[in-house]
C-alpha cells in the first residue's frame, strides 16, 4: 500500500514539472506581473504625404530594403540617414491615399511575446461634418526597433473622429 501512495505522489510531481516546463515553453512572454513585455520602438518618420498610395506594410531589415522602401516614398528625395542594420530594424505601416486630409496612422505600441512580435497601429478617419484640406494625403509611420526575427504580426484598429461642426 505504501508503494503505490509514493508511485502516486512521484507520478503527480512528475506530472506537475512537465506542465509547468511546457507550459513555460509555449507561453507567450510576459513581464513580472504577467503581461507581454514592451517591446520598445523610437519613431524614425511620420507624415501626411508619400507617394505609396496603397495601404501596406513594410519591415525593413537592410540598407538596401531601406533605400528601396525611401525611394517609393519621396522619388526626388535623397536618403535621409544610415541605420545600423546589423543592430535595428525598421517597421512601417501605411494607410494608402486619401482624398482629402483628416487621415493619419501610427504605430502606438508593440508587445513582444516568446515567437512573436504585435505591432498596435490606430488608423484616424475623420467623420462627417469634420473640416478637412481638400487635398490628398497617403499617411505614414516608420519607427526603429532591435532586430528581431520573430514573426512581425500587426493589429491594426480604425478610429474616427468625431466633429460637430455646424453646417
Amino acid at each position: 500500500m505504501k508503494s503505490e501512495q509514493i508511485t502516486i505522489i512521484a507520478l503527480g510531481v512528475i506530472a506537475l514539472f512537465l506542465a509547468g516546463t511546457l507550459g513555460f515553453l509555449f507561453s507567450e512572454r510576459r513581464g513580472d506581473d504577467g503581461s507581454p513585455k514592451n517591446f520598445e520602438f523610437s519613431t524614425r518618420e511620420i507624415g501626411a504625404h508619400n507617394a505609396l498610395t496603397q495601404k501596406q506594410t513594410r519591415i525593413v531589415k537592410s540598407a538596401g530594403e531601406w533605400a528601396d522602401l525611401w525611394n517609393d516614398m519621396f522619388p526626388n528625395q535623397m536618403i535621409l540617414s544610415a541605420i545600423n542594420f546589423n543592430e535595428k530594424m525598421l517597421i512601417a505601416v501605411f494607410q494608402g491615399q486619401k482624398n482629402t486630409g483628416g487621415y493619419s496612422i501610427e504605430i502606438t505600441s508593440m508587445k513582444e511575446f516568446d515567437d512573436y512580435i504585435e505591432v498596435n497601429v490606430k488608423e484616424i478617419s475623420p467623420g462627417e461634418g469634420c473640416l478637412v484640406t481638400e487635398a490628398l494625403s497617403s499617411p505614414y509611420h516608420i519607427v526603429e526597433v532591435k532586430k528581431t526575427n520573430k514573426e512581425i504580426r500587426f493589429n491594426i484598429r480604425q478610429e474616427t473622429t468625431e466633429c460637430d461642426y455646424p453646417n
